[in-house]
């Protein structure tokens, strides 16, 4: 696994010197070194390695915000401290996973359907992170997904570092049902607003959330 921690590119990303020391692992800026690194050549990598560091280096570029956790531990405390940081007072979320974490970090969180239209912070997981475009994928197979994926004002997606993909192809691969079928809708978030449904073409600045955070679990 790359070792965020070690490069000075991660660690000098971040917006605002107050966060650095609640969230360590925290890559907050769009204009991070990251900007300055070549990408023009496309290369698809060849170790687990180089997929890890090719989608955060993209995932940053585009304007998304990681926050890099190594344990289940860390998840808790930088949850609590982004929550603090951000000002995050309205949750929405509707996964268990998701809602057992925000308990035992003691965030209080909104899981009624007639509350998304209230409450600017949605919480998902995903299926997939396509490593050549710094992208997430989102099946939305529910009412609540797809709700939430529009209207969220702030969308924070929780991830392990094995959902990472080499491309689009690959994240369709893993997100066909057994008898080969994919889900109706797939979402692919390349950033703040900018949200590609199915295979139309993306609309920058006019779909998906103004901000876009990942806690990335090692």
């Amino acid at each position: 696994m790359a070792d965020i921690n070690s490069k000075s590119q991660y660690e000098d990303s971040i917006a605002k010197e107050k966060i650095i020391n609640e969230l360590k692992h925290v890559t907050a800026s769009k204009n991070s070194s990251f900007s300055n690194t070549e990408t023009g050549v496309n290369v698809i990598a060849d170790s687990k390695e180089n997929l890890e560091d090719m989608f955060c280096r993209k995932f940053v570029q585009n304007g998304g915000k990681l926050i890099f956790c190594e344990t289940d531990r860390e998840i808790i405390s930088n949850i609590r401290a982004a929550v603090k940081e951000f000002n995050w007072t309205d949750i929405y979320c509707y996964n268990t996973s998701i809602s057992d974490i925000l308990s035992t970090a003691e965030i209080k969180f909104k899981n009624n359907i007639g509350d998304l239209l209230s409450v600017p912070v949605g919480m998902t997981m995903c299926d997939a992170l396509i490593a050549n475009q710094g992208s997430i994928v989102i099946s939305n197979e529910s009412d609540k997904k797809r709700k939430l994926s529009a209207i969220a004002q702030t969308h924070v997606v929780f991830a392990a570092i094995d959902k990472i993909v080499p491309d689009f192809k690959a994240a369709i691969d893993i997100m066909k049902k057994p008898d080969n079928r994919l889900p109706d809708t797939i979402e692919i978030i390349s950033g703040p607003s900018s949200t590609t449904v199915a295979e139309c073409n993306p609309i920058i600045g006019a779909q998906g959330p103004k901000e876009l955070y990942l806690f990335l679990l090692a």
